[in-house]
């Protein structure tokens, strides 16, 4: 008699964590439907301030945080990074980034091909377009309008 028991408390146990794993993936979309933002970043030992930021700025790609917010730059880039002492190695902004006359983006290689065609939110969203003709923001904004 315990055998069955067994058995049917094992197969019970089956099920319910089936279900339990098919109910979380309706709720996490799968990777290629989550969207990604702009991270725009300054190089190292630059300035990276409202009024005071560029002209050359990099531009990666993050995906949601495992908790909320934004998450990590998808290629691995730490834009958290500190030197020695404790200050921040770039100033960054998520979504958010400069543009007008003579500033140019270097759009992050891996984070380009690691976004999947996936949706990009952010100001500087269009510089990751298959067809930009160049990094700088005018001609990037001028193409896509």
């Amino acid at each position: 008699m315990m055998h069955e028991e067994e058995h049917t408390d094992r197969v019970t146990r089956v099920a319910i964590e089936d279900a339990e794993a098919a109910d979380r993936e309706r709720r996490v979309p799968p990777a290629a439907e989550v969207a990604l933002t702009t991270v725009e970043c300054s190089m190292p030992g630059e300035r990276y301030t409202l009024l005071d930021s560029g002209p050359h700025l990099a531009l990666h790609l993050a995906g949601p945080g495992a908790r909320g917010g934004t998450g990590p730059c998808i290629c691995g880039f730490d834009r958290h990074a500190r030197d020695a002492n404790g200050r921040h190695l770039v100033g960054f902004s998520v979504g958010g980034g400069v543009t007008g006359p003579g500033v140019r983006h270097a759009v992050c290689a891996g984070c380009a091909s690691l976004a999947g065609g996936r949706t990009i939110r952010g100001t500087n969203a269009a510089l990751f377009a298959p067809a930009t003709p160049g990094t700088n923001t005018e001609e990037a904004a001028n193409a896509h309008s």
